[in-house]
Order: structure tokens, then sequence, then C-alpha cells
């Protein structure tokens, strides 16, 4: 039962950080043309909190760190493409409507 949550949750842990930290450099970096300490020491402590996290896993499910690291990779990816799938779904639906919708019948 601890292996399937933290399966479902690492994945959703370490884009979150990843997302905190590249919005925070490039609003920091577009705002002030610097890196600024605090942004840089969230990041900082949040990488530091995943690394950890990633190695309890490890200990919990006989793993490396570089196996429980891939794998995070490899959800995130098919989360990624299911999600762009979705959206290019979606535009393509709108798109159909906005032609069906110009026709005269």
């Amino acid at each position: 039962m601890m292996q399937q949550i933290v399966s479902l949750l690492l994945p959703l842990f370490i884009c979150s950080v990843e997302a905190f930290t590249s919005s925070t450099n490039t609003c920091t970096s577009r705002i002030l043309g610097i890196q600024s300490m605090s942004s840089m020491s969230k990041a900082d402590e949040l990488r530091e909190k995943a690394a950890q996290i990633r190695r309890e896993i490890a200990g919990l499910e006989g793993k490396s760190v570089q196996e429980v690291e891939q794998e995070a990779r490899e959800k995130k990816e098919q989360a990624d493409e299911y999600t762009n799938s979705q959206q290019n779904k979606e535009d393509s639906d709108k798109s159909s409507l906005r032609n069906n919708n110009m026709r005269v019948p």
C-alpha cells in the first residue's frame, strides 16, 4: 500500500519541484536580470527534499535512487504525453466546431 502511494506521489512531487524551480528562475531572470538568493534557497531546499524522498522511496522499494528517478521521469513523460494528446484533441474539436459553424446549410 505504501509503495503504491509513493509511486503515485513521487512523479507529482518531482513535477512540482521542476515547475517551481523553472518558473521561479524564469520570472526572477526576467524581472531582475539575475536570480535572487531567496528563490535559489527555496529551490535548493525543494531539491534537497525531493532527493531525500527519492532516497527513502529507493530504500522502501529495494531499488537504487537512479532507478527511482528513471521511473519518475518515465511516468512524468507519460503524463505529459497524455496531457499533450488531450490538448491536441480539444484543439481539433474546437477547430472542427468552428469550421462546422461557418458552413451555411
